[in-house]
């Protein structure tokens, strides 16, 4: 073999780690990527959550229609966010079908009131 021929051999040698290496930091940047998607959904479900609770012990001084239909509002937008949340871990997702249920029980309390 001739210098001209190692030369190539490492040259693609080359190519091919920096390729594996490149695919490596795109699937790392995109599990970041889907991990920071499921970050967002989920402070989201936590902040609707907390406005939801802040609704719920405003109503024991005495509830007003603006505060019912703020009530059954953020109920509903929490349902809609519950149902695209989805995940993988078993205990995620038993955690997350808790909240629906709880969430869909409430909406059933207040959806006389609609």
């Amino acid at each position: 073999m001739g210098i001209h021929s190692k030369m190539t051999q490492g040259i693609a040698a080359s190519v091919l780690v920096s390729l594996m290496i490149a695919a490596v930091a795109f699937l790392i940047l995109q599990g970041m990527s889907v991990e920071l998607g499921q970050s967002r959904m989920y402070d989201d479900v936590i902040t609707k959550a907390n406005a939801l609770n802040v609704l719920l012990v405003s109503l024991r001084q005495g509830a007003n229609p603006s505060q019912m239909e703020q009530l059954i509002n953020v109920q509903a937008s929490l349902d809609d966010l519950l149902g695209n949340i989805h995940s993988k871990d078993a205990l995620e997702h038993a955690l997350i079908r808790q909240i629906q249920r709880d969430n869909a029980r409430l909406g059933f309390l207040f959806a006389p009131l609609a």
